[in-house]
């Protein structure tokens, strides 16, 4: 076999040194640095969205916050005013239930003291017609003993 005679060994091992020096420097050279570039851009970007990312999140967290405290705001607003309305609506049926109680007290006042007057005069009515009764019978008891 050619290539292992020693006459052709020292020329191969030129040609090998020499080819895989060349694409040795070619890829150091140009290939890494591109690839370094690009490794470098890509970290770069990704550490920039990394900070706007966290930056987002700094802001998101202080409108959760401030929303948090708003919403909380608006709920103590809400119970103030619901309670309010429940006082006024509590004095209003009080008043109107005072009122109509003493409307129907006066009521029930006029209407016994309308039935005692009735009641009076029906038994005077009643008193009188007796009398009457009591002297026609007494009369005709007397005008039929005669």
């Amino acid at each position: 076999m050619p290539q292992f005679e020693l006459y052709w060994f020292s020329s191969q091992i030129f040609w090998v040194l020499l080819c895989f020096s060349t694409v040795f420097l070619f890829v150091k050279k140009y290939v890494i640095p591109r690839i370094e570039e690009g490794i470098s851009k890509r970290n770069d970007l990704l550490n920039f969205y990394v900070e706007d990312a966290k930056k987002i999140n700094l802001k998101t967290e202080k409108i959760m916050k401030s929303y948090a405290l708003e919403v909380n705001k608006v709920e103590q607003e809400t119970k103030e005013i619901v309670s309010k309305v429940h006082r006024k609506i509590e004095e209003k049926f009080s008043k109107e239930e005072a009122k109509l109680n003493l409307e129907f007290s006066n009521k029930i006042e006029r209407a016994e003291k309308e039935y005692h007057l009735q009641s009076e005069e029906k038994r005077t009515l009643l008193s009188q017609k007796s009398k009457k009764l009591a002297l026609r019978i007494s009369i005709k008891m007397m005008g039929n003993k005669k």
